[in-house]
């Protein structure tokens, strides 16, 4: 997953350039241009979204391990190596709209000990979590049932990863927190009445990519918050590949306490 994570930085980098005329100028190649069609979630498909996506799927199936995954941006589950004891659900580009305006965009992978996606019931049976933030540096987090929160950054001048914090436990205070405050006309009573109350004197940082909103969170304390309200009554996070992984490497950080 770090080896994808590298491909698919080299592939923003490819693709993005700025030439200082137009925003409809700033990526080449078509990278953000909007495919016919969209994914489960709902959302439009880019074509960057498309090719980090393929990145990890050729990297993935060169794990003999890996028995198949299932991705934001594909409508079924794929199998992979039927040996394999682990499946991987990931969303390959999160916050892919940040691209053309050259803000951090990220991935977010789980592992479950399962051969097919329908065998996992809750996201109590993840062993594994990981996300890249793909930003002024290749930044990649990782713990596991057995292991720690381990980050790492990718140098480029030696071609290896470097580990910069070993067992990462997330500081129980912080002067920020991570809300849409523009969607606060749809909040319900209990939202508004906690940032009103309980956030008073922090300042809101929002980034519209939730891997640089909770790695914010989870390396300076915070809280990072996308609640369901009135125009989003079911909310909007995507339980399998957003919410579940992110939720556990945020637990063995320590929550905070």
């Amino acid at each position: 997953l770090r080896q994808a994570s590298v491909d698919i930085y080299h592939e923003i980098q490819s693709h993005v350039g700025w030439t200082g005329d137009s925003l409809e100028s700033f990526c080449a190649q078509g990278a953000s241009k909007k495919l016919q069609r969209t994914n489960t979630s709902g959302d439009t498909v880019l074509a960057l979204d498309e090719l980090a996506d393929e990145l990890i799927e050729k990297r993935l199936a060169e794990c003999p391990c890996v028995a198949g995954f299932a991705s934001e941006e594909r409508d079924d589950f794929v199998t992979l190596n039927p040996e394999g004891e682990y499946i991987v659900v990931f969303d390959p580009l999160d916050g892919s709209q940040n691209v053309k305006v050259g803000i951090s965009v990220g991935a977010i992978y789980g592992v479950f000990k399962a051969k097919n996606i329908s065998e996992v019931k809750t996201g109590e049976e993840i062993v594994a979590s990981g996300y890249a933030l793909f930003s002024a540096g290749l930044q990649f987090a990782y713990c596991s049932r057995t292991t720690p929160v381990t980050l790492s950054q990718y140098s480029f001048d030696n071609k290896e990863w470097v580990t910069f914090i070993e067992d990462h436990k997330q500081p129980r205070k912080g002067s920020t927190y991570a809300i849409n405050e523009g969607s606060c006309a749809n909040w319900d009573s209990t939202i508004s009445t906690f940032v009103a109350q309980h956030l008073r004197g922090r300042s809101v940082r929002w980034m519209c990519c939730m891997v640089a909103d909770v790695s914010r969170q989870l390396l300076q304390g915070g809280c990072f918050l996308y609640p369901a309200d009135n125009k989003y009554p079911k909310g909007r996070l995507r339980l399998v590949y957003e919410a579940i992984p992110l939720a556990f490497l945020w637990e063995r950080s320590g929550k905070g306490v």
